[in-house]
């Protein structure tokens, strides 16, 4: 019986932390992102106007503009960084693009990003 009820906590440990670093489902806003505990931060949505999955990562800005793929392709972004990005609706940064600078917002890039560069500090 002890060792049942061990299995049990660990299970319920388990899906516990999956919940609390899987992506947050709808109903979502800019207000998922507040800078006390996003600062330095690069949050997105997969909808527009803040909505769908939210997802959010730390940036260190040491990319030297070099492009990179983004996974869940952001239609919202809510710039909590020192730095600025242009995203792009193709991959290796082609296509039709958007810059969102430090500290800004843009609820609706109008695509689906798949890639995105370091512009480094915008100001």
């Amino acid at each position: 019986m002890k060792q049942a009820f061990k299995m049990v906590v660990a299970s319920s440990a388990m899906v516990m932390v999956f919940t609390l670093v899987g992506p947050v489902q709808a109903q979502a806003a800019a207000s998922q992102c507040p800078a006390s505990t996003f600062n330095g931060s690069l949050c997105r949505w997969s909808g527009a106007n803040y909505t769908g999955n939210f997802y959010a990562f730390g940036t260190d800005g040491n990319w030297n503009g070099s492009c990179r793929p983004i996974a869940n392709n952001p239609v919202s972004i809510l710039n909590r960084s020192l730095f600025g990005f242009a995203f792009y609706s193709g991959a290796n940064c082609t296509g039709t693009s958007r810059v969102v600078h430090n500290g800004a917002r843009d609820a609706g890039l109008g695509f689906f990003a798949k890639s995105y560069r370091d512009l480094g500090v915008l100001g």
